[in-house]
């Protein structure tokens, strides 16, 4: 079972949906998959959600009202979840920095644990870092992009040593500046493992009908996902 977390300490750099997009890829290979969202704000879990759902959620997991395998809702043979809340707000600094691995030890019917971060730092993120075998950074590509990457990788150095790849998000292949911005990525990061995600209109599409892959119109999207797959796993056999 491997576990990746997606995290960026800025927000809006496309981390829910790439986390979401890819467990739904290695779904549809017949890969069992466990997503935990532990951002306040849901989003993930907005995209899972289901009539009937669990009472728990990560919040009573990390409060240690619960374990993890309580809380697991099955959305179907392949995916299942455990759902965010707003209340994780109280406690993300006070978790202890190894909850989650002993949590995540706990289920082993997974062949992947998809974890969406918040954009922050505490001890949660410490915690889900810990609890990782890859860390997912999403960015989109600007000065501050990068100075936001700078210090995740910095901070992520002193925790542990995790491979850590770079996911460059929504690249618009037209726009000189950005490619500009690129090379500059390129060079400030030469050490990690760099993908490009190409801005597609039917990510969102995606995401807000709750669709599968399988559509002739998601192909362009599917082989990307394809390609990020084998990016990130090289190594990681």
């Amino acid at each position: 079972m491997k576990t990746i977390s997606f995290y960026n300490a800025k927000g809006g750099t496309g981390k829910t949906s790439l986390c979401y997009l890819l467990g739904l890829y290695l779904a549809s290979k017949g890969n069992k998959i466990l997503f935990l969202d532990l951002d306040s704000q849901k989003s993930l879990t907005s995209t899972l959600a289901l009539e009937t759902m669990k009472d728990k959620n990560i919040f009573d997991c990390l409060a240690d009202y619960v374990n993890l395998n309580e809380i697991i809702n099955k959305k179907d043979e392949n995916i299942s979840f455990v759902a965010g809340a707003l209340k994780v707000l109280k406690l993300q600094s006070q978790v202890l920095q190894s909850k989650l691995s002993k949590e995540i030890k706990r289920v082993n019917n997974f062949d992947f644990v998809l974890i969406d971060c918040p954009p922050t730092f505490n001890n949660l993120i410490v915690s889900a870092i810990q609890a990782s075998d890859i860390l997912v950074i999403p960015s989109l590509i600007s000065l501050y992009d990068l100075e936001s990457v700078e210090f995740v990788v910095n901070e992520v150095s002193q925790i542990k040593k995790i491979d850590i790849h770079l996911i460059l998000n929504r690249v618009n292949k037209s726009v000189n500046l950005e490619s500009k911005y690129l090379a500059l990525f390129k060079e400030s990061f030469a050490d990690l493992q760099i993908s490009r995600f190409p801005n597609l209109s039917g990510v969102r599409k995606i995401i807000d009908n709750k669709d599968s892959l399988g559509k002739k119109s998601y192909d362009k999207i599917r082989e990307n996902l394809e390609i990020l797959e084998r990016d990130i796993f090289r190594g990681n056999e």
